[in-house]
């Protein structure tokens, strides 16, 4: 049996809204007010990149870990586009 391909999230706001935002505060121990800010900057904190990706994963989703201010190189992302 295959897995079905995660489906890609492209900005913060859709990586908040499908784990849902007070899910993602409890996972990353912040209080809501800096995933409201998280949102509004476009950009997740570095630091949840492992946590929210894991949920991410177990929901059916992925997103690039350029969301985070993680930057990818150069080669990865033409493989990726492969």
């Amino acid at each position: 049996m295959s897995k079905s391909p995660l489906r890609e999230l492209h900005t913060a706001g859709e990586v908040i809204d499908a784990i849902g935002a007070g899910r993602v505060a409890e996972l990353t121990d912040r209080e809501y007010n800096h995933v409201s800010n998280w949102r509004r900057e476009g950009r997740l904190a570095s630091h949840s990149f492992l946590i929210l990706s894991g949920e991410l994963a177990a929901l059916g989703f992925r997103a690039s870990p350029t969301l985070w201010g993680i930057v990818v190189p150069k080669q990865t992302r033409i493989r990726a586009a492969s």
